[in-house]
């Protein structure tokens, strides 16, 4: 009984961890792919130092710092939408104002966004098509 039981938990955990890349390379649209600096979240400009940065990689991952802490994740796509999988972060704590915005940021990234690619602008909107983040392209 205990091995089925072990058997079991352990394809649990498989069908999780695969589920996590749920985007492969040939689907990511190569203007989505790389890092991405936050001028404005939730229509409040962004904390310029630290910097907020969003890296969208072409494997299906994401990654990036709020301004204090490293996060990463798995991302889907589907008509027009991103939709950003379940988050992990570090738990360093920061200035009030760095935190709140890196608050604000993780919230953001729980729903469902549109996005656009215009040049060098990544604009994310929301459901009511409302802007909610815009970033600009980083060139390293």
């Amino acid at each position: 009984m205990l091995n089925v039981l072990t058997a079991a938990s352990c394809a649990c955990v498989l069908i999780e961890l695969a589920s996590l890349r749920s985007v492969g390379a040939e689907n990511v649209p190569p203007e989505l792919i790389g890092s991405w600096r936050a001028e404005t979240i939730n229509s409040g400009e962004a904390v310029d130092d630290p910097e907020v940065v969003l890296e969208i990689r072409e494997d299906g991952t994401f990654g990036g710092t709020g301004g204090c802490n490293f996060f990463t994740g798995a991302f889907s796509l589907s008509e027009g939408t991103i939709t950003f999988g379940p988050t992990e972060a570090t738990h360093t704590t920061c200035s009030p104002a760095v935190m709140e915005q890196e608050q604000r940021l993780l919230d953001l990234l729980k729903a469902a966004l549109a996005w656009k690619v215009n040049g060098a602008m990544l604009a994310l909107a929301g459901p009511d098509g409302a802007s909610v983040m815009r970033l600009v392209s980083v060139k390293r």
